[in-house]
């Protein structure tokens, strides 16, 4: 499937209300499962068993790929423990740290996530689909938990995404219609991500909290509690308070004209493009520093939106024996059927363009394939002579 490069954007979560000790359900958190399965992975893997890992679904039984199963075997518990509670709080304090957060859980849940494709290889070489199954959507819902408890980069959420998405079409063939069935089940009840005006707002409200607070910091002289890029501390020594808040107003203005524009559906908020670049110039020296990349976050929630429906539509075809994709409808296109492709061992399914890209779903693999190993490919033998012909 075609990896789509996307932009580090923030998100703000909602947070959870402090449980009283003797509350039960204070353990009740995925974040510290996951935290547990980290542990239980042991270091980040070195860069010989990393290229092995990113094979992903892809990698054939070998003693390496064993080895690799057999290391994340505890990590691939708890981290399914994890991904089956709705509650996922991760404690990060955006509000004192602002962009300057530290959030080291984020590459070791893409390390988990890649394993856990491997991982799910195994189930389905070894005959266990339902289990390859279940591990892959599990996947999917550690990726909805990235948002949980405070503020992610949408890139992350999309990686697994697609790790999972991938690997699920890829096995979804050599599915009955009954476990074909629970799946898109499965899929359907997924915890809906939140939508862009959600988090635009949110990312104001957090952002105005830990501005305020720098600022107070600043001119009191306290600069060692201060989070800053180089950019806002300049901004903060620069500006007096009065013209600081003229600054934040503009921003604050943008911001609503944004939050406006990611409102619209996506055909108009393309043509909306040259107002919203207009709209980030007239943001002010602070709004340039904390307004995002409108065009890669709406991108990222509708590349992550199409992968999904792409998965169900192709599944669906599957469940109905189809021979083509006239039942298909790709949102992206004008709700006419995805480009439709017979392969070897399945079809593949490709979007239409969003943004500068299409997305492209394989359903079915080559078993015996290593995308470490290609087996070459035999050149053409050199035309006989002219005398050799007869």
């Amino acid at each position: 499937m075609l990896r789509i490069q996307i932009l580090f954007i923030l998100i703000i979560g909602a947070t959870t209300a402090c449980a009283e000790d003797d509350n039960p359900a204070l353990g009740k958190n995925a974040a510290l499962k996951y935290w547990l399965a980290f542990a239980r992975a042991g270091q980040r893997p070195q860069p010989q068993e990393r290229q092995a890992i990113s094979r992903g679904f892809r990698f054939p039984a070998s003693p390496e790929r064993a080895k690799i199963v057999e290391r994340y075997a505890g990590a691939m518990l708890e981290m399914q423990r994890g991904a089956a509670l709705s509650n996922c709080d991760w404690s990060l304090e955006f509000e004192l740290d602002g962009p300057g957060t530290d959030l080291p859980h984020l590459i070791r849940i893409i390390d988990l996530g890649r394993a856990a494709t491997v991982c799910a290889r195994d189930h389905f070489d070894n005959g266990r689909l339902n289990e390859a199954v279940k591990l892959l959507t599990d996947t999917l819902r550690m990726g909805r938990h990235i948002e949980g408890g405070g503020w992610i980069s949408s890139s992350m959420e999309g990686v697994l995404i697609d790790l999972a998405t991938d690997s699920l079409a890829a096995l979804a063939p050599n599915l009955s219609k009954a476990q074909l069935n629970s799946l898109l089940e499965e899929l359907n009840n997924l915890p809906a991500p939140a939508t862009l005006p959600q988090v635009l707002r949110s990312t104001e409200k957090y952002t105005a909290k830990w501005v305020r607070g720098a600022r107070s910091q600043y001119e009191r002289k306290d600069k060692r509690q201060v989070t800053l890029s180089t950019e806002m501390a300049i901004l903060m020594k620069k500006l007096s308070a009065e013209e600081f808040d003229t600054e934040w107003k503009k921003y604050e203005i943008a911001l609503e004209k944004v939050v406006a524009a990611a409102e619209l559906p996506y055909d108009e908020f393309l043509k909306a493009g040259p107002a919203l670049e207009q709209q980030f110039k007239d943001s002010g020296a602070v709004g340039k520093n904390l307004l995002p990349n409108i065009f890669r976050t709406r991108l990222a929630s509708e590349y992550i939106s199409e992968s999904m429906l792409m998965l169900k539509a192709g599944l669906r075809m599957i469940l109905n024996n189809a021979t083509d994709a006239n039942g298909t409808r790709d949102p992206y296109g004008a709700n006419k059927p995805y480009l439709f492709k017979k392969t070897k061992f399945g079809f593949t399914l490709e979007s239409a363009q969003i943004g500068q890209s299409t997305l492209t779903l394989e359903f079915g693999f080559d078993p015996a394939a290593d995308p470490l190993n290609p087996v070459p490919v035999k050149p053409p033998k050199p035309p006989l002579a002219q005398d050799e012909q007869f």
